[in-house]
C-alpha cells in the first residue's frame, strides 16, 4: 500500500464517521447522535461535511 492509498483511506474513513455522526438522523434517537450528544444544532448537508476537507 502507497502513501496514497492510506491517506484516501483515511479521509474516507472520516468522512464515513462525520455523516454517521452529524448528517443521518438515527431511528432510535430521531436526531443525529452530535444534535444528541450537543455537539451539533441542526442535522449537517454532505456539502457542509466536505467543505470541511478543503
Amino acid at each position: 500500500m502507497n502513501k496514497l492509498d492510506s491517506k484516501s483511506r483515511e479521509y474516507s474513513i472520516a468522512v464515513h464517521y462525520m455523516y454517521y455522526n452529524f448528517c443521518r438522523i438515527h431511528q432510535s434517537l430521531r436526531v443525529t447522535p452530535a444534535m444528541e450528544a450537543g455537539v451539533a444544532d441542526h442535522v449537517w448537508l454532505l456539502e457542509e461535511v466536505i467543505s470541511l476537507l478543503k
